[in-house]
């Protein structure tokens, strides 16, 4: 099936922004990877994530909303900071 109704500019931009918070907070940081790979691959995951949201309200009708955590406290918990 096709997807033609999703504006894979916004996604890009939502996924942007959303990826450049997650990789403050630490994600991919245990990894050892550079800043721009850790980015490029939050990125993708948040464009999939999105493109999904869509998918799914667009082409099925059933609201999905990809709830997203605290990082900081995230973050805290995975450094051990849980106090």
């Amino acid at each position: 099936m096709m997807i033609l109704n999703l504006n894979f500019n916004d996604i890009v931009n939502s996924a942007d922004i959303k990826a450049k918070k997650m990789v403050e907070n630490g994600l991919y940081s245990r990894f050892g990877l550079s800043h721009a790979s850790r980015l490029e691959k939050a990125k993708l995951g948040c464009i999939g994530e999105i493109a999904f949201e869509e998918y799914l309200k667009l082409y099925l009708e059933i609201l999905f909303e990809c709830k997203e955590a605290n990082l900081e406290m995230r973050k805290e918990l995975v450094n051990g900071q849980n106090n």
